[in-house]
């Protein structure tokens, strides 16, 4: 059960922490294509084999998330006047 004030980052993560970026060598890594998302890194990993130039990522959300999180955490580091 979720509550109302869950941490949009552990939601992030609970729903979809991982992906594929599949390069296409037509478009290059401009354009790559994203299989997923998985349930876990060893879905993923599984699913990779299917793709040799594959590279596994967390999926942009929990990624997007996280930054915002460590710029918030970085920002209340700097001194107050």
């Amino acid at each position: 059960m979720k509550t109302t004030n869950a941490d949009p980052l552990e939601d992030a993560l609970e729903r979809a922490p991982w992906c594929l970026i599949v390069p296409i060598p037509e478009f290059g890594l401009t354009d790559p294509e994203v299989i997923g998302p998985f349930a876990s890194y060893e879905d993923a990993r599984n699913w990779s084999l299917s793709y040799p130039d594959a590279i596994l990522r967390q999926t942009p959300e929990y990624v997007v998330l996280s930054r915002r999180q460590e710029e918030e955490d970085k920002a209340w580091e700097r001194p107050r006047n």
